[in-house]
């Protein structure tokens, strides 16, 4: 009977180190999908950072001519417009990357909303996962007692 006992109780000893071995193994897979998700958020943020480099000159170039026109009516730009101006022509050209940007902004901004509920998810993943965990333990601690009070 006491090698009986013993042996029930390393097999719930066994048991229970292969729970707590599955839970440990549980948050290595949440820190993966965090570092994933993490590593993609990085990686929109380089190509974002890459795109802005590209047009942050041609940007700049839109600013200092609008600078140069300032001082003229809007008239005359249009009718210096109408007859293709080179300046001109090279604003309406340089115009297309802040649209273009102004495009991409509201993608990473999508983005980033995205990111952010799967990372709520994640965390409402893992706390109910623990909340699981934690049942399953208190409910395994319950048969326990029960096996222990009614086995003679």
């Amino acid at each position: 009977t006491i090698l009986r006992e013993t042996n029930e109780k390393l097999a719930k000893s066994i048991e229970m180190v292969e729970e707590q071995l599955q839970s440990i193994h549980d948050e290595s897979n949440e820190w993966k999908t965090r570092y994933e998700i993490q590593k993609e958020i990085n990686d929109y943020f380089k190509k974002s950072f890459i795109i802005c480099d590209q047009h942050i000159p041609k940007a700049k170039n839109i600013l200092q001519i609008g600078k140069s026109f300032s001082c003229c009516p809007t008239q005359e730009v249009k009718s210096t417009a109408r007859r293709g101006s080179t300046i001109v022509n090279q604003v309406e050209l340089d115009e297309e990357p802040i649209e273009v940007l102004e495009e991409y902004k509201q993608y990473i901004q999508r983005l980033c909303k995205e990111l952010e509920c799967r990372i709520e998810q994640e965390a409402k993943n893992g706390v109910s996962q623990k909340q699981y965990i934690k049942k399953h333990c208190s409910t395994h601690a319950i048969i326990d007692n029960l096996t222990k009070r009614f086995t003679p």
